[in-house]
Formats: structure tokens, sequence, C-alpha cells
């Protein structure tokens, strides 16, 4: 089996073809495939795509459904997005036990055309077996509206150099009501299911036949990582409402060190009592293959009021 060319405590990432990397995995080693596949319908990525009709796309198609099926364990969970231009085909080419799910936009590119697509469907199926269930669902029904608009309003969003990259919010609701143990994503693009998958502390497997999108993936890994670590650190502040600065239960570390600042006013709130700090932080990078870091100074604000957090960055 090929060396990782990525890795981290949960997860590990594979630079190449699918369908070779997946000799490698053992058969029935996995609980999870969420995966989102090119549809077949000559989108260009890197190239165009080869497959643009049905017949030609499920032969390319169902021996890497079948390979990957072989990955996860008896009862485990499976996500493939597709398109609704291959409606009628789902259930011959996946069985008739799928169960579709609506990924729903709440922005649609309109175009001059009778009726435009506003999700695309989800084939969703449980191995044969005992299903492998997540123990608390907070929402496992068959739809989610995700928040496509930001891909369209943030033009400096990093996943955006990929050209379709998934929404996290989909990917975490999908991960965190319908699925348990480590995910398989066998097409990982721009990586948003790693991403996902650091944020809920889940292992996870990527495979991704091109570098670039590899590297792309690794970055915003590592942004994820970087905020949960930043997330935890603050969630160890007690606040005293009525009192002039955070109270710290640990070592002195960040908002300890603010203090009160009566220019700066909530953007929350309106209240002008404001905890101030700096601190800077390794940002990681990826150049060749390679991790390289990159010193972020970053300045923290804390509403005494609503406990409100914000901040800003500028890189040294």
């Amino acid at each position: 089996m090929i060396e990782p060319y990525y890795q981290t405590e949960l997860g590990k990432l594979y630079c190449g073809d699918c369908s070779e990397v997946l000799k490698g995995i053992p058969e029935n080693s996995m609980e999870s495939l969420i995966t989102d596949p090119p549809f077949g319908i000559g989108f260009k990525y890197t190239k165009p795509e080869l497959n643009t009709n049905p017949d030609e796309y499920w032969n390319w198609l169902k021996p890497i459904m079948e390979q990957m099926e072989q990955k996860i364990k008896m009862g485990g969970f499976m996500a493939v997005w597709q398109t609704q231009l291959y409606f009628p085909y789902f259930w011959n080419w996946f069985g008739k036990d799928i169960h579709i799910y609506a990924s729903c936009k709440n922005f649609v590119q309109l175009r001059k055309t009778s009726i435009n697509y506003a999700y695309d469907p989800i084939i969703m199926k449980y191995k044969n077996g005992e299903r492998l269930l997540p123990s608390k669902p907070k929402r496992n029904v068959d739809f989610f509206v995700c928040n496509t608009a930001k891909y369209v309003s943030n033009t400096k969003a990093i996943e955006r150099k990929h050209p379709c990259p998934r929404p996290i919010d989909q990917v975490k609701a999908i991960i965190e009501n319908f699925s348990t143990g480590t995910v398989l994503d066998c097409f990982f693009g721009a990586g948003t299911v790693g991403v996902a998958c650091e944020q809920l502390g889940r292992k996870w497997v990527g495979i991704e036949i091109e570098k670039k999108y590899c590297d792309l993936a690794i970055l915003r890994i590592e942004e994820a990582k970087q905020q949960v670590r930043l997330d935890t650190e603050q969630s160890k502040f007690v606040v005293i409402v009525d009192g002039t600065k955070p109270q710290p239960t640990r070592p002195p570390t960040l908002l300890e060190r603010a203090v009160s600042n009566p220019k700066p006013i909530c953007p929350k709130c309106g209240y002008d009592r404001i905890a101030e700090s700096e601190n800077s932080h390794k940002r990681k990078s990826v150049k060749d293959g390679k991790v390289v870091e990159q010193v972020i100074v970053i300045t923290y604000k804390f509403c005494l009021r609503c406990r409100n957090r914000w901040n800003s960055e500028e890189e040294e």
C-alpha cells in the first residue's frame, strides 16, 4: 500500500487513483462511506470528464462502488452524491433499498430554464447487516438546507479553489446524524469530509487523485485543527459578568492578559466594556507537497456583557 501523502492524529490522506489505493485497504475495516464522485455530465475539473452519458458513467463508477462497499463493515453507512439528471437510474445502479437525501441550497443560480435545480440528491443506504447507527442523532431526516450563499459572497474563501466544494454544515450534519466510526472518502476533493471529521473528533481516510486538491485539503484541515485548538482554549474560561475581565481557570495564555478598553464597541450588543489581547500562531500552507509555517498575529476581543468573541488577524 502507498504511504499517506498527509496524516493527522485522526486521519490519513492518500494521493492517487482510488481504484489503486483501495486495494491496500482491508475489507470490512471502516464504518462509513461518505463521498462525492464526479457526476459524469462533462464537468470540467482539472480537465473535462470523459464519461458524459449514463451508460459510460456507470461503467466507470460501478467497479469503484463495489470496491468502496467492500471496505465498509456490515451494517455500515454509505452516502454518495449524484446529479438529478440521472435520477431515473439510481435504483438500478445502487439497489432497491436506497434512500434519497435532498441536499438543498439556500442560494441557487437561476438559469433560463423552466425549473431550476435547488438540491443535489445523495444516495443513502446501509450495508446488509445490523445497522451501525449513531447513539443520539440530532436531526436524522432526509433533507438539509446548506449554506451555499457564503461560497458566492466570500470570493476569497480558500475552498473556492476547488470547482465544487461541499458546504461544511451539510457534511457535518450527515456525519453526525447517520454515520459512526471511521469515515472513508474516495473522492476527497477540497477535503470537506476531512475538515468535518477533525471538527467532530472523528477518524477519516481520504483519497484524491489530483495533487493540487490534496494540497488544498491539507491547508483546510490544518486551519480546522488550529480553530479546534483555539475553541478548546477559549472554552476553559469562566467569565464573571459583573467583573472587569475574564477569569482564567488555567495558566495564562490569551484573554486573561486582556484589559478593559472603553473605546471598542461590541458589534452584537453595543456594550463598551471589551477585553482585548494579542496572540500569534503559526498557520500552515502547502508547497511542493510539504507543509510550511507562517506566523499570524490575532487580536482577540471579548465582550464582558454578552460574552461575544471576535478577532482580526494580520500576517507578520
